[in-house]
C-alpha cells in the first residue's frame, strides 16, 4: 500500500482567505437573497391570510426555518481569482450559534460562511468534524443569541409519518421539501465508512441538501440529511436524532480538543444533561453530584438540552471553574467544578529493532458457538495460525477459517504530533487499543459498522491492538486514519510496526 497522505501532511486543498470567503459572501447574496428570504406579507394582504392557508406546516415552518442556514464553504479557486463554493446547510442546535452540518459540507476547510433566512452573510469558524460519522459542528464567528432548532428524538418514529427537510438544493436558496419516513434504521457505505442507524424518507434530498435539518410536524428535528440517491426518486437518508446525540461527544472530544476532563458523563438521549457516570478519580468524584442528577445550568445559562454541556465547554480550559445547578428529586443545589487535564496517550520508548508489519493470531471458532462478541469468539476458539503481516488485511491471511477471531498486536508510528481520527469498520464486532486503553468498541454481532475516536497524539510509537472476529458471511473490516484537515484513508501499511529482540534482529 502506498504511503498515505495522511501520514506525509502534504496540502490537501487550499485553504480560503477570510478575503475570499467575504467576496464569495457578498457575490452569493446578491444572487440569493431574493431566494432566501421568507416571504412577508404586506398590512394590506394580512386579511388574504386565512386560517385555510395558515396550516399547522406553514405555523411549524415559520419557528424553524430561521434557525436553518445555508452553508457555503470554499471549493475551488479558479484562474481569474474567482471563489467557487460548495453548498449544503445546517441547523443552529445552541444559542451562541453553534451550527450542526454534515461533515462532507465542509470539505475539509476550517472556515466559510453561511445565509440565514433572510439573506444575511455571516462567518463561520469549524469546531469539530469525523468523516466516519460525516458530523461536524460549525460556530457562527459573530457573536448573538441565535434561534435554536432543537434536536429531538428519533427512538419513536412511524412509517409514514410526514416529515419536511431544508436545504439549498443545487443553490437555488433555502428550500423546503415534504416526504413521509418511508423507512427506518438503514445503513449506507461510502468508502471504507458504514452509517448506521440512518431514515429513509421520501422529501426530496439533492446535492445542496446536504447537513440539512429533517424535521417533524413537531417542529423537532429528527434527522440530519447526507444523501439521495440518483438512482432513484423519492429516496433520501438522514441520520437518525438519537444516532447524532450519541456521536456528538465523539465529534466534539473535549478531552482531545480542548484537553479538558469533567470526571462525569451524561445521557445524550434525556434532555437536560442529566449523569450516568461520574469517575472514581476525576473532577466531579469529590462533588454533591450522583448517578441520575439532572444539571440544569451552568454559570446561570440554562442547559435545555443534553448536549447543551458538551457545547458550553467547547473553549473552556482546564483549572477552570464552574458552578453547576443541580436537580435531585425535589431539591436544588449548586456546585464549583473545577475542570481537569485530560490524559493523552503517550508513546513508548522502543527496544530492540523494528520491522515492518503487526504480529496476528487467528482463532477457530465453531458456527455453533453462537457467538456474539469478541471476548466469547475468543473464549471459544482455538488457536488456528499465527506470524506477522503487513496491515491489518484479513484477506491476506490465507488459508483462515470461516468462523475466526484475529488479533493483532504491536506498534503505531505518528510522525507528526496533533489531533488524529482513527476508525474501524466491521461486520462482526471489533476493538482497538493504544497505549493499553480502549480506544474503539465496534464489539457485536452486527452488520457492517464504522466507530471513530479522536486522539491527540505526540510524535513516536504507540502500543496498538487491534481485534475483530467473522461470523457467517464475508468479512468486512479496515481500519482509517488521519490527521486533523486531511481526508480519511486506511492507514498504510508502514505505520504499523513491531519490536524484534536485539539478538533476532542480528541473525
Amino acid at each position: 500500500m502506498p504511503a498515505s497522505a495522511a501520514f506525509d501532511w502534504r496540502p490537501i486543498v487550499r485553504k480560503a482567505t477570510p478575503r475570499d470567503v467575504r467576496q464569495g459572501a457578498g457575490r452569493l447574496v446578491l444572487g440569493l437573497g431574493l431566494a432566501l428570504g421568507l416571504a412577508k406579507s404586506a398590512p394590506g394582504d394580512e386579511p388574504a391570510q386565512s386560517h385555510l392557508r395558515h396550516t399547522p406546516l406553514v405555523k411549524m415552518l415559520e419557528q424553524t426555518v430561521p434557525a436553518t442556514v445555508l452553508l457555503h464553504t470554499p471549493d475551488r479557486k479558479a484562474a481569474d481569482g474567482t471563489v467557487h463554493f460548495k453548498t449544503g446547510a445546517g441547523s443552529i442546535i445552541h444559542r451562541d450559534g453553534f451550527v450542526l452540518t454534515a461533515a462532507h459540507v465542509l470539505n475539509l476547510n476550517p472556515q466559510g460562511f453561511i445565509l440565514r433566512h433572510t439573506g444575511q452573510p455571516l462567518q463561520y469558524r469549524k469546531v469539530a468534524e469525523v468523516a466516519a460519522y460525516d458530523l461536524a459542528v460549525v460556530r457562527i464567528v459573530q457573536t448573538d443569541e441565535y434561534p435554536v432548532l432543537p434536536l429531538g428524538r428519533s427512538h419513536d418514529l412511524m412509517l409514514g409519518e410526514p416529515v419536511v427537510a431544508i436545504g439549498n438544493p443545487r443553490s437555488y436558496g433555502l428550500t423546503v421539501t415534504e416526504g413521509i419516513i418511508s423507512g427506518l434504521e438503514r445503513s449506507a457505505r461510502s468508502g471504507d465508512v458504514s452509517i448506521r442507524d440512518m431514515l429513509q424518507t421520501s422529501a426530496p434530498l439533492n446535492p445542496g441538501n446536504s447537513g440539512g435539518p429533517l424535521i417533524n410536524a413537531e417542529g423537532r428535528q429528527i434527522g440530519i440529511a447526507v444523501r439521495g440517491d440518483e438512482r432513484g426518486e423519492s429516496f433520501g437518508l438522514a441520520v437518525a436524532a438519537d444516532r447524532v446525540r450519541q456521536v456528538l461527544p465523539r465529534v466534539l472530544a473535549p478531552g482531545p480538543r480542548a484537553g479538558i476532563e469533567a470526571g462525569f458523563a451524561v445521557d445524550l438521549l434525556i434532555d437536560p444533561p442529566t449523569i450516568s457516570a461520574i469517575a472514581d478519580d476525576g473532577p466531579a468524584s469529590k462533588l454533591d453530584l450522583q448517578i441520575g442528577d439532572t444539571i440544569t445550568a451552568l454559570d446561570g445559562r440554562p442547559l435545555p438540552f443534553s448536549y447543551s454541556l458538551l457545547l458550553e465547554w467547547v473553549d473552556a480550559a482546564a483549572d477552570e471553574t464552574f458552578e453547576l445547578t443541580v436537580e435531585r428529586a425535589d431539591a436544588t443545589h449548586t456546585v464549583e467544578l473545577t475542570l481537569g487535564s485530560h490524559r493523552s496517550p503517550q508513546p513508548v520508548s522502543e527496544h530492540g529493532s523494528l520491522r515492518t508489519g503487526l504480529r496476528y493470531s487467528t482463532y477457530e471458532f465453531p458456527a455453533e458457538a453462537g457467538v456474539a462478541s469478541l471476548d466469547e469468539a475468543f473464549g471459544a476458539g482455538k488457536l488456528a495460525s499465527s506470524g506477522v503481516i503487513n496491515g491489518v488485511d484479513v484477506d491476506a491471511i490465507r488459508p483462515r477459517p470461516e468462523n475466526f477471531a484475529i488479533r493483532y498486536e504491536g506498534l503505531l508510528k505518528i510522525p507528526t504530533a496533533g489531533l488524529y481520527t482513527l476508525s474501524i469498520t466491521s461486520d462482526d464486532g471489533s476493538r482497538m487499543y493504544l497505549d493499553d486503553r480502549l480506544l474503539i468498541d465496534n464489539d457485536g454481532s452486527h452488520p457492517s459498522l464504522t466507530e471513530a475516536a479522536v486522539v491527540r497524539l505526540h510524535a513516536g510509537s504507540y502500543p496498538v491492538r487491534i481485534e475483530y472476529f467473522q461470523g457467517r458471511g464475508a468479512a468486512d473490516f479496515s481500519v482509517t486514519g488521519h490527521r486533523d484537515g486531511f481526508p480519511q484513508e486506511p492507514i498504510p501499511d508502514a505505520a504499523f510496526a513491531h519490536e524484534v529482540p536485539s539478538a533476532e534482529a542480528a541473525e
